[in-house]
């Protein structure tokens, strides 16, 4: 595995979900971690956070798991009209069924919520050993804090349809927001092995989701500790001093035992845990998926590709069964900025109009700046003066072995020839 992640299909109880898996180089864990993110605006401003709690985990001997909920990233669509907390808990026992997998009936899987994240995971039926809570907030509080920044913004952006809730891009109904609002506040909950972290610098609370992106900063201290609480004696509802567990001989975690159980999926045909580790090594990213666009009535497959030298990410859709088929092929790259409040302009169902009219389309994550052989960058522009308009082009061909700046990307386009990707190798 790579401490900092692979990116993966994970399926289970009919639906498919994007999510990112972690794990230490010698593919020995101790357990496994599930991370539940924020929503929406929170979720894009926390996410390179989020990714470095992931990998000090993996440091620590966690396998993590990442999840992308649905309707978000490549994950597939919320279904119309569904209970989106129930949704969400659905993405949450998948994330739970493939850790169990790879860790087998015995170690530990722990989960970190973050904000509305905090709260889905709290709420969980999900039998989670620790359940470490950053910043948790209750869905009432979520709701109004969005619902009144669009407000104050200013702006006269109408919803996507009458009615309802719009916040980061995305709309609820009204029925769909009373059940976010329904969630409560995971610290007045007395389930056991709940950890609520709230940071008493509150500096570093705002700079880890309430800022611009641009602004968005990781705090090593803050996710050290984090991660920490994943080690601290099992307790009550917030009894952080509880008595530390005592081992009972033939379990898992007594080193002088070993057991083998079976596995499921791509994991290895069994789980051994040795000296309370579990092997990994036979885990690989599950890359392909089909999925059911509502939007558009038509039904995409989807790649998870890595790019060049650094292994950059991508994702790469087409019509289903017309693979390279298409009259042209367009390339999105993500902004480097922070998106407006309001809808989205190119969100994962819009993305898929195009592959929808024959052109299969390719998305790279600005999470990360990488080595993109054999494209060719072209930049327009034009001039108006007195003596009228001058519209020139110029390329640069050939830039193999330049590096792919994505906030400079928008407006790329292949060059002639293969296609610069191959798929993830398997560590």
């Amino acid at each position: 595995m790579r401490i900092a992640g692979q990116a993966s299909f994970l399926t289970g109880h009919g639906r498919t979900i994007h999510a990112w898996v972690h794990g230490p180089d010698n593919d020995r864990v101790r357990g496994a971690v599930v991370i539940a993110p924020a929503l929406a605006r929170e979720e894009v401003v926390s996410h390179r956070s989020m990714r470095l709690v992931a990998a000090r985990a993996a440091e620590a001997g966690w396998v993590v798991i990442r999840v992308a909920w649905s309707g978000t990233s490549e994950s597939g669509e919320r279904p119309v009209g569904s209970n989106p907390v129930a949704v969400w808990q659905r993405d949450l026992e998948v994330a739970f069924g493939t850790a169990r997998e790879l860790v087998g009936p015995h170690l530990p899987v722990h989960g970190i919520g973050l904000r509305i994240g905090a709260a889905v995971l709290a709420t969980s039926e999900l039998p989670f050993g620790k359940r470490v809570l950053w910043e948790p907030v209750s869905g009432a509080i979520y709701m109004r804090q969005y619902t009144g920044l669009r407000r104050a913004s200013g702006l006269s952006l109408p919803p996507e349809v009458e009615g309802g809730v719009e916040i980061g891009g995305a709309h609820f109904t009204d029925a769909e927001a009373a059940a976010i609002r329904a969630l409560p506040d995971p610290r007045k909950l007395t389930t056991p092995g709940l950890v609520p972290v709230r940071e008493k610098d509150r500096t570093v609370a705002k700079k880890l989701y309430g800022v611009a992106a641009i602004y968005a900063k990781a705090t090593p201290s803050a996710i050290a500790a984090l991660v920490a609480r994943l080690d601290e004696p099992a307790a009550g509802a917030g009894d952080d001093d509880a008595a530390p567990r005592a081992v009972s001989p033939g379990t898992a975690a007594d080193p002088a035992h070993e057991t083998t159980v079976s596995g499921a999926g791509e994991a290895a045909s069994g789980v051994v845990v040795t000296g309370g580790t579990a092997d990994v090594s036979g885990w690989r990213p599950t890359t392909h998926a089909r999925f059911h666009v509502a939007e558009f009535d038509v039904d995409v497959e989807e790649e998870l590709l890595e790019l060049g030298e650094d292994l950059l990410p991508a994702t790469y859709t087409h019509p289903v069964g017309r693979h390279g088929t298409g009259a042209g092929a367009a390339v999105l790259a993500p902004p480097s900025a922070d998106p407006k409040d309001g809808p989205q302009v190119c969100g994962p169902s819009r993305r898929a109009g195009w592959p929808h009219a024959g052109c299969p389309r390719c998305v790279w994550s600005a999470t990360t700046a990488g080595t993109v052989p054999g494209w060719t960058r072209s930049r327009t522009s034009t001039r108006t003066s007195t003596r009228g308009s001058r519209t020139s082009t110029s390329a640069r061909p050939g830039c193999a072995g330049a590096r792919a700046r994505p906030s400079r990307a928008l407006g790329c386009a292949w060059a002639a020839g293969s296609w610069p990707w191959h798929r993830p190798r398997a560590r």
